[in-house]
């Protein structure tokens, strides 16, 4: 379970700093599309590696008996 909780946190934490770099759009000194483009496959990314973690931590979970 301390295990799933560091992931949760992990993707949390990912998530946010995925969200916050729009905010550098303000300095201006890196087109907004090119932002959209890095936050929105990091966030697909991250999304999809949480769920294969999701999936393998209850495949290990139905095998032990849980």
């Amino acid at each position: 379970m301390l295990r799933f909780s560091w992931a949760i946190n992990y993707f949390a934490k990912l998530v946010n700093f995925a969200n916050c770099v729009p905010c550098f759009t303000l300095l201006d000194e890196v087109p907004s599309s090119f932002l959209f483009f890095i936050t929105h496959n990091m966030t697909v990314h991250v999304l999809q590696e949480f769920e294969k973690f999701l999936l393998l931590t209850v495949k290990k979970a139905g095998t032990l008996g849980f």
